[in-house]
Protein backbone atom coordinates (compact mmCIF):
# COMPACT_ATOMS: atom_id res chain seq x y z
CA UNK A 1 0.00 0.00 0.00
CA UNK A 2 1.09 3.91 -0.98
CA UNK A 3 2.30 5.42 2.26
CA UNK A 4 -0.20 8.41 1.68
CA UNK A 5 -3.37 5.77 1.15
CA UNK A 6 -3.37 4.47 4.74
CA UNK A 7 -5.06 6.88 6.41
CA UNK A 8 -7.32 8.07 3.50
CA UNK A 9 -11.19 7.53 3.55
CA UNK A 10 -10.80 7.72 -0.61
CA UNK A 11 -8.20 8.73 -3.11
CA UNK A 12 -9.25 9.84 -5.89
CA UNK A 13 -8.42 11.09 -9.06
CA UNK A 14 -8.95 14.01 -11.19
CA UNK A 15 -8.36 15.77 -14.67
CA UNK A 16 -5.62 17.68 -13.50
CA UNK A 17 -2.89 16.08 -14.69
CA UNK A 18 -0.30 15.22 -11.77
CA UNK A 19 -2.71 15.69 -8.85
CA UNK A 20 -4.86 13.23 -7.27
CA UNK A 21 -6.90 13.78 -3.69
CA UNK A 22 -7.04 12.28 -0.55
CA UNK A 23 -9.90 12.56 1.31
CA UNK A 24 -10.04 12.65 5.26
CA UNK A 25 -13.23 11.72 6.45
CA UNK A 26 -15.50 11.30 10.11
CA UNK A 27 -18.71 9.24 9.70
CA UNK A 28 -20.38 12.76 8.93
CA UNK A 29 -17.95 15.48 7.92
CA UNK A 30 -15.30 16.15 5.27
CA UNK A 31 -12.09 17.18 7.79
CA UNK A 32 -9.40 17.44 4.98
CA UNK A 33 -8.36 17.21 1.57
CA UNK A 34 -4.97 16.61 0.29
CA UNK A 35 -2.92 16.98 -3.39
CA UNK A 36 -1.46 13.98 -3.83
CA UNK A 37 1.21 13.28 -6.57
CA UNK A 38 -0.31 11.55 -9.56
CA UNK A 39 1.28 8.47 -8.87
CA UNK A 40 -0.56 7.67 -5.63
CA UNK A 41 -3.24 4.87 -6.15
CA UNK A 42 -6.72 5.82 -6.24
CA UNK A 43 -8.64 4.25 -2.93
CA UNK A 44 -12.40 3.83 -3.47
CA UNK A 45 -14.28 5.29 -0.50
CA UNK A 46 -14.81 3.76 2.75
CA UNK A 47 -18.28 4.42 3.13
CA UNK A 48 -21.53 6.42 1.43
CA UNK A 49 -20.86 9.59 3.42
CA UNK A 50 -17.66 9.46 1.53
CA UNK A 51 -18.37 8.17 -1.39
CA UNK A 52 -21.02 11.26 -1.39
CA UNK A 53 -17.87 13.81 -1.04
CA UNK A 54 -16.00 11.64 -4.09
CA UNK A 55 -19.24 11.61 -6.55
CA UNK A 56 -19.35 15.67 -5.80
CA UNK A 57 -16.06 16.50 -6.34
CA UNK A 58 -15.92 14.26 -9.73
CA UNK A 59 -19.44 15.93 -10.37
CA UNK A 60 -17.02 19.60 -9.95
CA UNK A 61 -14.46 18.35 -12.38
CA UNK A 62 -17.32 17.83 -15.00
CA UNK A 63 -18.81 21.14 -14.97
CA UNK A 64 -17.23 23.64 -12.26
CA UNK A 65 -20.62 25.12 -11.78
CA UNK A 66 -21.67 22.26 -9.87
CA UNK A 67 -22.08 22.69 -5.86
CA UNK A 68 -21.38 21.44 -2.70
CA UNK A 69 -23.56 20.05 -0.86
CA UNK A 70 -21.07 18.83 2.19
CA UNK A 71 -20.60 19.07 5.80
CA UNK A 72 -17.55 20.01 6.58
CA UNK A 73 -15.74 19.96 10.13
CA UNK A 74 -12.59 21.70 10.54
CA UNK A 75 -10.26 23.29 12.75
CA UNK A 76 -9.58 26.75 12.71
CA UNK A 77 -9.34 29.85 14.56
CA UNK A 78 -12.68 31.95 14.04
CA UNK A 79 -10.94 34.45 12.36
CA UNK A 80 -10.02 31.38 9.22
CA UNK A 81 -13.16 29.99 9.75
CA UNK A 82 -14.74 33.76 8.48
CA UNK A 83 -12.01 33.63 5.54
CA UNK A 84 -12.92 30.02 5.05
CA UNK A 85 -16.54 31.25 4.87
CA UNK A 86 -16.27 33.94 2.47
CA UNK A 87 -14.37 31.86 0.02
CA UNK A 88 -17.21 29.13 -0.41
CA UNK A 89 -19.59 32.15 -1.07
CA UNK A 90 -17.23 33.15 -3.96
CA UNK A 91 -18.82 31.94 -7.30
CA UNK A 92 -17.14 29.18 -9.84
CA UNK A 93 -15.51 31.60 -12.86
CA UNK A 94 -14.95 34.11 -10.67
CA UNK A 95 -11.79 35.37 -8.80
CA UNK A 96 -11.17 38.38 -6.22
CA UNK A 97 -7.73 39.46 -4.78
CA UNK A 98 -6.32 39.08 -1.63
CA UNK A 99 -6.43 42.60 -1.00
CA UNK A 100 -10.44 42.75 -2.17
CA UNK A 101 -11.09 40.09 0.12
CA UNK A 102 -9.52 41.89 3.00
CA UNK A 103 -11.31 45.13 2.35
CA UNK A 104 -14.72 42.81 2.45
CA UNK A 105 -13.56 41.74 5.98
CA UNK A 106 -11.76 44.47 7.28
CA UNK A 107 -8.57 42.39 7.68
CA UNK A 108 -5.23 42.43 5.64
CA UNK A 109 -4.38 40.60 2.56
CA UNK A 110 -1.69 39.20 4.53
CA UNK A 111 -3.97 37.24 6.93
CA UNK A 112 -6.29 36.42 3.89
CA UNK A 113 -3.34 34.69 2.51
CA UNK A 114 -2.68 32.69 5.86
CA UNK A 115 -5.74 31.91 6.22
CA UNK A 116 -5.73 30.30 2.45
CA UNK A 117 -2.35 28.41 3.13
CA UNK A 118 -4.25 27.02 6.14
CA UNK A 119 -7.12 25.73 4.20
CA UNK A 120 -7.90 22.21 5.27
CA UNK A 121 -10.37 21.70 2.27
CA UNK A 122 -9.40 23.12 -0.82
CA UNK A 123 -11.42 22.78 -3.61
CA UNK A 124 -14.80 22.75 -1.55
CA UNK A 125 -13.29 25.45 0.10
CA UNK A 126 -11.81 27.35 -3.17
CA UNK A 127 -8.82 29.39 -1.95
CA UNK A 128 -7.55 29.21 -5.61
CA UNK A 129 -10.16 31.83 -6.10
CA UNK A 130 -7.75 34.49 -4.68
CA UNK A 131 -5.32 35.95 -6.72
CA UNK A 132 -2.65 38.63 -6.07
CA UNK A 133 -3.06 42.02 -7.39
CA UNK A 134 -0.38 41.54 -9.76
CA UNK A 135 -0.90 37.74 -11.03
CA UNK A 136 -1.61 34.18 -10.14
CA UNK A 137 -0.57 34.92 -6.17
CA UNK A 138 0.42 31.56 -3.92
CA UNK A 139 -1.19 28.52 -3.70
CA UNK A 140 -1.57 26.25 -0.67
CA UNK A 141 1.69 27.76 0.98
CA UNK A 142 3.30 27.74 -2.24
CA UNK A 143 4.92 31.43 -3.85
CA UNK A 144 7.14 29.69 -6.80
CA UNK A 145 7.05 26.33 -8.90
CA UNK A 146 8.53 23.07 -7.21
CA UNK A 147 9.74 20.13 -9.20
CA UNK A 148 8.23 18.24 -6.26
CA UNK A 149 4.70 19.28 -6.92
CA UNK A 150 3.61 22.37 -8.31
CA UNK A 151 0.55 23.80 -6.88
CA UNK A 152 0.59 26.97 -8.79
CA UNK A 153 -0.06 24.65 -11.76
CA UNK A 154 -2.48 23.71 -9.94
CA UNK A 155 -4.29 26.64 -9.06
CA UNK A 156 -3.83 27.83 -12.81
CA UNK A 157 -5.51 24.34 -13.51
CA UNK A 158 -8.59 25.09 -11.37
CA UNK A 159 -8.90 28.87 -12.59
CA UNK A 160 -8.91 27.42 -16.24
CA UNK A 161 -11.43 24.78 -15.59
CA UNK A 162 -13.49 27.40 -13.89
CA UNK A 163 -13.28 29.84 -16.24
CA UNK A 164 -13.81 27.98 -19.31
CA UNK A 165 -17.35 26.49 -18.27
CA UNK A 166 -18.41 30.01 -16.93
CA UNK A 167 -18.14 31.63 -19.86
CA UNK A 168 -20.62 28.93 -21.75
Amino acid sequence: MDQHQQNFSAVIDTPCPALRLGIHTTDDALETIEFLPAKTDTQPASNSFTQNITDQLCAYFKDARALFDIDITTSGTPYQQQVWQALRDIPAGNTLQYGELAKQLSSSARAIGNACRANPTPIITPCHRIVAANGLGGFSGQTSHSAKQDKLIIKRWLINHEHAISRH
